[in-house]
């Protein structure tokens, strides 16, 4: 299968938005287009002697994060061409609070942190990250969303650790 399209196939399995039809729809539009950046943990993967398949979970992290980043960008630059002018802001605030918590979600449980996948078994049985690798990424995704995002509903919020 083409990784754009495994990437979204993978997406339309996380459970806590698996049945929300305007953000796959999105997702699904957005991958189609075959973003390059959505590949750099396959390239990174395979730099370090890893897999495509071992880069899965981490792909589909970034695109989660990304399409999430340019849904709040979009509302903050106030871009004409923006998801919020079809569905309003507090619609595609909550989406893109949803793809953060579908990317750490992706992350979590390629560390186990969840149970056994649901999904990717074959894959993220075989990531070899360390604990912190794992926390950093967590750290950053979240750090991205709470500069961005809360900004965007007027909120005032010390994000410092």
């Amino acid at each position: 299968m083409e990784t754009f399209s495994q990437v979204i196939n993978e997406f339309s399995k996380i459970s806590h938005i698996r049945e929300w039809n305007e953000l796959q729809s999105l997702f699904q539009r957005v991958g189609l287009s075959k973003p390059k950046h959505w590949l750099l943990p396959y390239y990174t993967c395979e730099a370090v002697g890893g897999t495509q398949a071992q880069a899965l979970p981490a792909t589909l992290a970034v695109a989660c994060a990304h399409i999430g980043i340019v849904l709040v960008d979009d509302m903050l630059d106030e871009d004409a061409r923006g998801e919020y002018i079809k569905l309003g802001k507090p619609a595609v605030a909550n989406m893109a609070m949803a793809l953060q918590s579908a990317a750490l979600h992706v992350i979590q449980r390629s560390a186990g942190l969840l149970g056994e996948p649901e999904n990717l078994n074959q894959t993220c049985g075989t990531v070899e990250m360390s604990q912190n690798a794992k926390l950093l990424a967590i750290e950053t995704v979240n750090d991205v969303f709470c500069y961005n995002h809360w900004s965007v509903l007027g909120c005032e919020l010390n994000c410092q650790r």
